[in-house]
């Protein structure tokens, strides 16, 4: 097993490149090898982001991502990867990541929707017009309105 200590991660904005060179940047979670054993069947400590389930022997690589200074806090680019992929998955996995308590992926979300098509659109415009029920933050509802409209 990999000699890196996953606890050191939690909490904080990530960049982990997995041991298939997939670059995913995000704000992290850790998940004890007891709770990943009992809840998720895997044998192994693992990292969340918010609903991707990165075991250690698949991280190459991992780094803390300072605040970059830009727009996009401690992230370099408006979204990424891992918004790509969910958005390929389908509608509940960019559901979480619209609902989730981390304004970062929701906002990444809301930008990789806006940009980047999919067969699901009627169901995320449907979505969206709930969300002053769920949030007053202002910043997540302009970029909402922007995918409505």
């Amino acid at each position: 097993m990999k000699r890196i200590n996953l606890k050191k991660y939690d909490r904080k904005c990530v960049r982990i490149t997995t041991d298939f060179g997939e670059v995913l940047d995000g704000n992290c979670e850790h998940l004890s090898r007891d709770f990943c054993e009992c809840e998720i069947g895997i044998d192994e400590e693992c990292l969340e982001l918010v609903n991707f389930v990165i075991r250690k022997s698949q991280i190459e690589k991992i780094e803390i991502r300072e605040d970059e200074g830009g727009p996009y806090g401690c992230f370099r680019d408006p979204y990424g990867t891992l918004e790509k992929e969910s958005l390929e998955s389908g509608f509940d996995i960019v559901e979480d990541f619209l609902f989730t308590e981390d304004k970062d992926h929701c906002m990444r979300m809301l930008r990789c929707l806006e940009n980047e098509k999919c067969d699901y659109i009627g169901e995320v415009v449907k979505a969206l017009k709930s969300m002053p029920k769920y949030t007053d933050d202002e910043e997540i509802l302009k970029e909402s309105e922007k995918i409505i409209n």
